[in-house]
């Protein structure tokens, strides 16, 4: 497609990424947490999903007329698409619930399976929103004969609005998160335009696919924490620290390791330009993994403001820095932004995380001596 082009379908799919696994991921993660605390039915997050489905759509035709490519067709192929993958991620709930991932591993194999379809698709339409949506779409035909949670799909519970709190607070969250893991295709778009958005891009790749891995991760984690009915103390969470930042360290020297490899060989053209920011830009990536690891034990055991909390103060750090220092030093400022503003979103999950674990073991300790 070129450099340019490519660039300008990265821009389009990093709104799909923060519109569909925003809200499909609140509604599948909240309703996974909600489970042993309050009894919920379909309708409640059903009726939801139907709202930020609409939300979405409107987005994406405002996203289509800023760039001047908004015809009915584009305006059509983008909203399904981004409607499809919205709710394709809140559907493996259905399995995360039961805890059978044989079915879950069953489910992706199937969107792979769509992709492989829709690249063939590619070949003779030119038309690259059918590569995404093939997968999306053959996934939720997968999960609806068998499911559970489209079952009754609009019937709510008494509990919906505290439901529909909870959930729109994580989605919050999880707007901002992924809007700032996207950050840099709509930043580097804006100031710079296509070509440096494929750069940048081409630079962190590998990171930014070990950043991916946060959803499927966290979505086990949360899985088994929603079932842990056990205490939150400070050890327990300093083992959480260690584990991640181990894994994340791994992760770390393989990128550094493949990633020079990997760009020769698939992306030659932006190789020259691309190879100086490979360790920058793989750190910051490595470090909005690791912190978004330790985000889904707050979100199971904290209260959902500091999750939203953390995000907040992240996001208002992250424009300070970016902003600026793309428009003075180009694409390497904005590297070193994102690398900073990483440091910080990890620093504040730590104090979050011991903080509310140590307030637990006091109350506890207490409770202990009264009794």
């Amino acid at each position: 497609m070129g450099e340019e082009a490519f660039g300008n379908v990265l821009y389009l799919l990093s709104v799909v990424a923060i519109l569909a696994n925003s809200f499909g991921m609140a509604l599948n993660n909240t309703r996974l947490v909600i489970k042993p605390q309050f009894e919920s039915r379909n309708g409640d997050y059903n009726v939801l999903m139907v709202i930020f489905c609409i939300i979405s759509c409107a987005v994406a035709i405002v996203v289509l007329h800023s760039l001047d490519t908004l015809t009915p067709i584009n305006g059509l192929f983008f909203c399904v698409l981004t409607v499809l993958t919205l709710i394709r991620y809140y559907s493996d709930v259905e399995y995360r619930l039961t805890l059978r991932y044989r079915r879950y591993f069953v489910y992706y194999i199937i969107i792979s399976i769509g992709y492989l379809l829709g690249i063939i698709l590619y070949k003779f339409t030119k038309n690259w929103f059918l590569v995404l949506a093939c997968g999306e779409l053959a996934a939720v035909l997968f999960v609806l004969p068998q499911n559970t949670i489209y079952q009754k799909p609009f019937i709510c519970s008494k509990q919906k609005a505290k439901v529909w709190k909870i959930t729109v607070t994580v989605a919050g969250s999880y707007l901002i998160a992924n809007f700032f893991q996207n950050i840099d295709r709509i930043v580097l778009q804006n100031l710079m335009g296509g070509d440096a958005v494929t750069t940048f891009y081409t630079a962190s790749v590998l990171g930014k696919t070990v950043a991916l891995l946060i959803g499927p991760i966290n979505g086990v984690m949360i899985a088994y924490l929603a079932r842990y009915s056990g205490s939150f103390s400070k050890g327990i969470f300093s083992k959480a620290v260690l584990l991640a930042v181990a894994l994340s360290g791994i992760c770390f020297i393989g990128c550094i390791l493949v990633s020079p490899w990997l760009i020769r060989t698939f992306y030659p053209n932006v190789y020259s330009t691309a190879n100086g920011l490979i360790g920058i830009a793989t750190l910051g990536q490595i470090l909005f993994f690791t912190a978004g690891l330790l985000l889904a034990v707050i979100l199971r055991f904290c209260h959902q403001r500091y999750q939203f909390t953390i995000q907040i103060i992240y996001g208002i750090v992250y424009v300070a820095l970016a902003v600026p220092a793309t428009i003075n030093m180009g694409i390497e400022g904005f590297a070193y932004a994102t690398l900073w503003a990483n440091l910080i979103r990890f620093a504040l999950v730590l104090v979050v995380g011991y903080k509310d674990a140590g307030k637990r073991e006091i109350k506890e300790k207490a409770s202990n001596e009264k009794q």
